[in-house]
């Protein structure tokens, strides 16, 4: 994998439908849980993929990547899947990383969402939540549902007239195991979530202390990517004074 060591040891999973570019840009925006990695598959040609990565890095207080195969998750980061290949989650050094590839497509979709949700079937005590905000087709229902049978936290966007927009979880979840929320609700819900279940605090306001946290997080990174050239700096520095 690539050099850089992970920090993230826990992952949130998003998956929107074509369409749902205004969603996860809203999802995010409320997004102030540090400690966290998102992943995210959104059906879009691979032309425009990266630039979407680029606009809700923008408008996001966690840092938002065009994902690259290897990558290691980082804390505060979002990676978006490049249009035309799957993205999948495995262990990797110090916590997790990105596997991209061009398997054929599922769902007549690649990426899938789905493709994504079963990767982390297998590291699913480390998934904060796997949210769903399709507005059309069924891809990512069937990866949902098995998210939720294995006992992971799951929501769905709100859809008017069928069970979270898709016939698949009409069918499979009629009861409601896999919860519904508006998507202005989801992103808060997430965050509550996830820090009840790491057990932290919550920064008071998503204003200044959001930036102060992004700004923490990249010293963190980048002391982590150069960490033994920092200790010899300072031993050498030490030396000279002795």
């Amino acid at each position: 994998f690539a050099g850089n060591v992970a920090t993230a040891s826990r992952f949130c999973l998003i998956g929107p439908s074509t369409g749902g570019t205004e969603a996860i840009r809203e999802v995010l925006e409320r997004w102030r849980l540090p400690y966290v990695a998102v992943l995210i598959v959104q059906h879009i040609p691979p032309a425009f993929s990266a630039s979407f990565a680029e606009r809700l890095d923008r408008s996001s207080p966690l840092f938002v990547r065009h994902a690259v195969d290897g990558q290691a998750l980082q804390a505060g980061h979002a990676y978006v899947a490049p249009g035309g290949l799957h993205m999948r989650i495995v262990r990797a050094r110090g916590g997790y990383a990105i596997r991209l590839d061009e398997s054929p497509p599922v769902n007549r979709h690649r990426p899938a969402v789905d493709v994504l949700f079963d990767s982390a079937m297998a590291f699913k005590r480390d998934c904060i939540a796997a949210v769903l905000l399709t507005g059309m087709g069924d891809d990512g229902a069937n990866g949902l549902l098995e998210m939720r049978r294995a006992g992971a936290q799951t929501w769905c966007r709100r859809q008017r007239g069928r069970r979270c927009g898709t016939p698949v979880l009409a069918r499979s979840d009629p009861d409601g195991g896999v919860e519904e929320l508006e998507v202005r609700l989801i992103g808060g819900a997430l965050v509550g979530v996830g820090a009840s279940r790491l057990g932290v605090g919550l920064p008071s306001s998503p204003g200044s202390g959001v930036t102060l946290m992004r700004l923490m997080l990249l010293l963190v990174t980048e002391l982590l990517k150069f960490r033994f050239y920092y200790l010899a700096m300072v031993w050498v520095g030490f030396l000279k004074y002795l």
